[in-house]
């Protein structure tokens, strides 16, 4: 299941603190997209976690189960893109 999360999200702020990690940091990614026929070239930067286990609803329906939680497994984005003003701004 993927589920987007937001800022001010427990686990949004573990994967955060998790990506000035090394192993966790982000790294560049591109890929090409199409868009209304026109393609271009879209680079962005990902960082993936693993073990997130700051979600207190997760860890009680593993508790419930009796079973060691495994955590889960989340993906940063970062991107910059042009703000209404013309200037560039940063987006996770």
């Amino acid at each position: 299941m993927v589920v987007r999360i937001r800022e001010g999200m427990d686990i949004f702020e573990e994967m955060q603190l998790l990506s000035q990690v090394p192993e966790y940091a982000f790294e560049p990614c591109r890929y090409l997209r199409t868009i209304q026929g026109h393609k271009e070239c879209h680079e962005v930067e990902l960082a993936l976690s693993e073990g997130l286990e700051m979600c207190p609803s997760y860890r009680q329906a593993w508790a419930e189960r009796d079973e060691q939680c495994p955590g889960l497994w989340g993906l940063l984005v970062r991107e910059e893109r042009e703000d209404k003003k013309g200037g560039v701004e940063q987006i996770e």
